[in-house]
């Protein structure tokens, strides 16, 4: 029973303090016959309501700046709950931005803390070309959160690094790596 307990324990002080989480792409999708550089591109996500918020704040503070190093303009919308009558407009939106991709950024499946706090979570990722209105890339992360001691950064980093990495792969992006 001691050494149950010595290892429950070991692995709980693990999760708190250990590593800053692990991203990893389970699969991707690519139509290289539609790929262009990103110039301008909306971002779209509900990540802002599966994440903490210090986590979501610096993972999108990361994309966003990686983004704007490679020469892309970028605007980003949180959607809602589903339940939500403000719904925002994306393609107005897009028109507006003049938007040439829009990158879309959902949460798939994902095990969940009796707290309500993500352990693991899916990152489902898609990237559309605005003028032939068509998905050319896309891929599925999978995502474990890491020690919630460490800092948001570093836990942010992982999960904006592999997207970053990923579109840089499929042509998207050929500028620095963020």
């Amino acid at each position: 029973m001691k050494l149950v307990l010595r290892i429950f324990v070991a692995a709980f002080a693990l999760a708190l303090t250990g590593c800053a989480g692990t991203t990893s792409v389970a699969n991707r999708e690519l139509r290289s016959e539609s790929i262009t550089q990103m110039t301008r591109a909306i971002v779209v996500t509900n990540l802002n309501r599966y994440m903490d918020a210090d986590l979501f704040s610096a993972f999108s503070s990361k994309l966003q700046n990686a983004l704007q190093q490679n020469g892309v303009l970028v605007n980003v919308i949180l959607l809602p709950p589903l339940e939500s009558i403000d719904q925002p407009n994306i393609e107005s939106e897009v028109l507006k931005f003049k938007a040439k991709h829009v990158i879309t950024l959902y949460k798939g499946n994902g095990l969940v803390r009796e707290n309500g706090s993500y352990i693991q979570m899916d990152i489902i990722a898609n990237a559309i070309d605005v003028v032939s209105s068509k998905k050319v890339w896309g891929a599925r992360f999978t995502n474990s959160m890491g020690g919630t001691l460490r800092p948001a950064d570093d836990r942010a980093a992982v999960i904006a690094n592999a997207i970053l990495a990923e579109l840089r792969a499929a042509g998207l992006l050929v500028g620095p790596v963020g």
